[in-house]
């Protein structure tokens, strides 16, 4: 006899677990829910003194047109999340700082790094240089125009080749507000999110991490872990939501295929944490860079 477990977690995440279920997904219609995607703050903070001192009074100005420049270059690329101005009181910011290091206190870096309740150790903030002091010393004009193409440009190229590293390590930390169903018996998952709800493009597919509470009743002792699930191999499911196999599970500091763990995901209870999105396309070609103008 099959039986089936559903509980709501306090992030009002779903996980149900179908026990002995032997057939696959079908008919899992999502649930009618707002946007599901987290809203961040996005600040930015210029903090080389280079720049300060070259910018002057322009200073604030360019700041403010640093960060409408990106909130709309963070949207193009990471359209899973809703990117709101400093303003905006939200349980998570994203901090891009432009910086000199002691190591090579001429040259400039950027870093973009979370803060906030989804912050934890496994979150990396993310640096690389950003301009070397040969070509700041050549700039002729420090106004938020002066700098709009070369810095657009270096933003954008940025974010678009460490696209993978900066959702994998830092955003895709930021949980996703959709319920997921288990399926043990075939290791998939129905994650209730449409492609166009995350503004998710076809190929390649999103990718998922499932962080679960898990329960085993099991011998000798029973325990009670953090458990997550890796999701991978994400097709669209008649419903119009994500099928994806459970393909690895992190289980006591070790990663293995789920496979291996059947037993173990078969007799446990489960109650969901979190959702986050592991690897990530946004639908549509790359827009022009640039389209914010200066204040």
């Amino acid at each position: 006899m099959r039986s089936k477990i559903c509980i709501w977690s306090s992030s009002a995440l779903l996980v149900c677990a179908f026990l002995g279920a032997t057939t696959p997904v079908r008919g899992v219609a999502p649930q009618a829910a707002a946007d599901p995607r987290p809203v961040v703050t996005l600040r930015v903070a210029i903090e080389s003194q280079a720049y300060q001192q070259y910018f002057g009074d322009q200073l604030q100005a360019t700041e403010r047109w640093l960060v409408d420049t990106c909130r709309a270059l963070l949207a193009q690329r990471f359209g899973f999340v809703q990117w709101a101005p400093p303003a905006t009181s939200t349980p998570d910011t994203v901090v891009m700082r432009w910086f000199e290091s002691g190591e090579r206190p001429r040259h400039v870096y950027l870093e973009i790094d979370l803060r906030g309740s989804s912050r934890s150790g496994t979150v990396t903030p993310f640096r690389t240089m950003f301009e070397r002091f040969s070509k700041i010393a050549q700039r002729n004009e420090w106004t938020p125009a002066g700098v709009r193409s070369d810095w657009g440009h270096a933003i954008d190229s940025i974010l678009s080749g460490s696209a993978p590293s900066l959702v994998a390590d830092l955003l895709g930390a930021v949980p996703i507000a959709a319920p997921v169903v288990l399926y043990p018996q075939n290791l998939l998952a129905d994650v209730q999110l449409s492609p166009q709800s995350i503004h998710a493009a076809d190929r390649p597919r999103p990718r998922f991490r499932v962080t679960v509470t898990m329960e085993d009743p099991g011998s000798p002792l029973p325990t009670r872990d953090e458990v997550q699930f890796l999701l991978g191999a994400c097709r669209p499911h008649t419903s119009g939501t994500y099928v994806c196999d459970m393909q690895w599970l992190t289980y006591q500091d070790t990663t293995v295929a789920a496979g291996e763990r059947q037993p173990l995901i078969l007799r446990a209870v489960m109650q969901l944490r979190s959702l986050h999105v592991l690897a990530y396309k946004p639908i549509g070609p790359d827009a022009p860079v640039g389209v914010i103008g200066p204040p």
